[in-house]
């Protein structure tokens, strides 16, 4: 009967050796969960993020098309700024395409380049610009590009508008006043004459034109009827031309 007795005293000390491994174990809990406590620095970052991505989004600028829904809070038709939104979210697919092709990430982005006398242009117009003589003088002689270059910027200089408009423009007879300006972006550059075109172009707009003549051409004086400019100077085979009056 000894025997069983042992055995009745043992279970209770197991039991209580298990209560006090048990007891062990709970104390090292937090030592063992240490990693609960970055979850509060995760909610942290969270937020810090979010209260950046919010104050980014002040400085985002935002487009509505007068019509479109759901109508934004900060949307008001008669702002003076409202008829600009409009008109720009109206412009034509063409000009659309143009500001495409030209790679503009942001379009609001591109710095103003100045030149002569507080003429400004914007370095895409000047890419144009530099592919539009590129086409028309790469490789030509040193007074054919110079004049050539200056005809381009007196021609801009009389239009009156921004250089984009020069030489996009659409004769009444739905020709191009710069027959190179619709094939532009499917001509394939010569990188190194590319480079020196754009940075001979901008040395000019800079200094300013000392060739007086905007209009030039090929095979012969222009014949245009009443709008026939006046034979100026012929240089290399090329006839450049200024206004009557």
């Amino acid at each position: 009967m000894k025997h069983w007795r042992i055995v009745y005293l043992a279970i209770p000390l197991t039991l209580a050796v298990f209560e006090l491994m048990l007891c062990a174990n709970s104390a090292k809990g937090p030592e063992l969960c240490e990693g609960v406590r970055r979850v509060p620095a995760v909610v942290r970052y969270a937020a810090e993020a979010e209260a950046e991505t919010e104050e980014t989004a002040e400085y985002r600028m935002e487009s509505y098309t007068e019509g479109e829904s759901p109508i934004p809070v900060w949307w008001d038709p008669d702002e003076p700024m409202a008829a600009e939104w409009v008109d720009n979210a109206r412009q034509s697919d063409y000009n659309a395409i143009q500001r495409t092709d030209m790679g503009c990430p942001d379009w609001n982005a591109d710095s103003t380049l100045y030149g002569w006398d507080g003429h400004s242009m914007e370095a895409w117009e000047m890419d144009v610009f530099s592919r539009i003589f590129y086409l028309e003088y790469w490789g030509s002689s040193d007074i054919l590009c110079e004049a050539g270059c200056d005809a381009i910027l007196r021609m801009w200089e009389m239009d009156g508008g921004t250089m984009y408009e020069t030489l996009s423009h659409i004769n009444e007879n739905g020709s191009y006043a710069y027959s190179t300006f619709p094939g532009m972006w499917d001509e394939t550059y010569d990188s190194n004459g590319l480079a020196w075109c754009r940075a001979y172009c901008e040395a000019r707009f800079i200094s300013g034109p000392t060739w007086i003549a905007p209009y030039f051409q090929k095979y012969g004086w222009p014949d245009w009827g009443e709008w026939t400019p006046v034979p100026a100077y012929e240089i290399d085979g090329i006839f450049f031309s200024v206004p009557r009056g």
